[in-house]
């Protein structure tokens, strides 16, 4: 990477250089986007923007992706409809931080759905180190106990991950593991990354909560921890199992192997028969009550429901079950955040609800929210964060540039973002949900499975009403609407 870095900006050093490849974007980059009208002048300008602040060697392999593709392409068959496809290429190319992004964007509501499919299914590709440079960066004690190398089994955004045989004649009984190391050279990218990313008037502000999305990822003990915690939760009882961690240290992960099918090959109806893929999808049904029953009892959010990051198999009995070996990041929040979360998904769900239950979401996000120091001291007051939240809460819920009421789950979303406009700084938990929401809803929609989201969030708010909050709504209103 360093020598390609140095390549690039020694060729770029001459003025006529330069020339070239600022019509090299222009061209191989950023033509092929404006052939879309979905993709406005202010986007190209911001792309343009973040990609020249890029460190050399992301810009390199950004721009051979895009002449690659635009080679492979001839005019009669360059399109709107390549466009999509254009962009996820070019993402995929971008690092750790721009698959963050990815995730990010797929949120925005305002983002045109071809658009939000392609960044919100997209997975970066990254050139897996060579072995031996796998092997060096194991470190030494680790490195000592390991019989031999096997296959990789993959290469992420932050780690890579090969099977690893360890032995008895080594003082190691563990047998075959899955062991991850950081990427080289991954936590440079990232700061260079988000650092391009605070040139774009529009991304600047996303930069923070990306960084926390990222850093959180570059601990390899913190990763390992996070899985035995997540172990004795009580996702991880009955059917569903967590691997178990073997050792964690900052640069090594050691796992118990994961055996089984891979969920998604569980559910290819290709290669798959209708009663396997039933059976496979009751399963799933019970995990998704299994993570919303955990959220609900003890506010453990598991907002990483990804199929990629478990597999089927069965127990000692024959029973089907899933071990789960990546569970992302996922934290816990206290009851009184927990009950504001459940009012304000549930009050934004439907037109009636907006209205009759809108006061008793906003009095729960009132006693566990704040203002940020941003906000001047003199208007950091109660009835200011109670004027903000509303403002926050009546943008949410405007009509879209179709005509359109916002879904829940977009509603959600632009509350989300609205409250950070408006310096808002809510519960930790806010944005996890988010993610619990989108991952569990789109599941349950791509693969027709049993709608358990909703019904679950109202038969806790049903247990848990005030006297108060019951009175204020009305009998007749609470029985029909929740």
């Amino acid at each position: 990477t360093s020598a390609l870095e140095k390549a690039i900006d020694g060729v770029l050093a001459t003025p006529s250089a330069q020339t070239l490849y600022r019509r090299a974007i222009e061209n191989e980059l950023l033509s092929p986007l404006t052939r879309d009208a979905r993709i406005g002048k202010y986007i190209i300008d911001e792309v343009r923007t973040v990609f020249l602040a890029l460190p050399s060697y992301l810009q390199a392999r950004i721009l051979l992706t895009a002449v690659r593709f635009e080679n492979a392409k001839s005019e009669d068959t360059a399109s709107v409809g390549n466009t999509p496809e254009i962009v996820g290429a070019l993402v995929a190319q971008g690092g750790v931080v721009a698959a963050k992004l990815a995730q990010v964007l797929a949120e925005d509501p305002n983002i045109d759905p071809t658009y939000r499919n392609v960044l919100g299914t997209m997975r970066d590709e990254n050139d897996p180190m060579p072995a031996a440079v796998f092997w060096g960066s194991i470190p030494r004690p680790v490195r000592s106990r390991i019989a031999r190398l096997g296959q990789r089994l993959g290469t992420g955004s932050v780690k890579q991950v090969y099977r690893c045989e360890f032995s008895d004649e080594k003082g190691c009984d563990w047998g075959m593991c899955a062991v991850a190391v950081l990427r080289q050279h991954v936590e440079e990218e990232a700061l260079a990354s988000l650092e391009a990313l605070s040139f774009s008037n529009e991304l600047a502000p996303v930069a923070k909560r990306l960084g926390r999305l990222v850093y959180g990822e570059f601990s390899l003990f913190a990763e390992g921890e996070a899985l035995i915690e997540f172990a004795t939760t009580s996702i991880s009882t009955g059917r569903f199992k967590v691997v178990d961690v073997l050792h964690n240290s900052s640069k090594v992960l050691v796992e118990q192997m994961a055996i089984g099918e891979g969920l998604t090959k569980a559910l290819d109806s290709n290669i798959k028969s209708v009663e396997e893929m039933s059976a496979t999808k009751k399963l799933l049904a019970k995990y998704h009550n299994a993570v919303l029953d955990a959220f609900l009892v003890s506010g453990l959010i598991h907002s990483d429901i990804h199929l990629g990051n478990a597999v089927q198999s069965e127990d000692v009995n024959g029973e089907p079950g899933f071990i789960i070996f990546d569970i992302g990041q996922f934290v816990t929040i206290d009851g009184a955040s927990r009950l504001a979360l459940l009012w304000t998904l549930s009050s934004i769900s439907n037109v009636e609800r907006r209205t009759t239950l809108r006061a008793i979401a906003l009095n729960h996000l009132g006693r566990v929210s704040c203002l940020t120091p941003a906000v001047e001291e003199s208007y950091n007051t109660p009835k200011e964060l109670r004027r903000r939240l509303e403002n926050a809460y009546e943008e949410a819920i405007q009509p879209m540039e179709n005509g359109e009421l916002p879904s829940q789950r977009t509603a959600y979303i632009m509350f989300l973002r609205a409250a950070e406009k408006q310096q808002i700084s809510l519960p930790r938990g806010a944005f996890p949900v988010a993610k619990l929401i989108d991952g569990i809803i789109s599941q349950q929609e791509d693969l027709d499975l049993e709608l358990v989201f909703d019904p679950k969030i109202e038969s806790f708010l049903r247990r848990n009403i005030t006297w108060f909050e019951y009175a204020s709504v009305g009998w007749k209103s609470f029985r029909y609407l929740l």
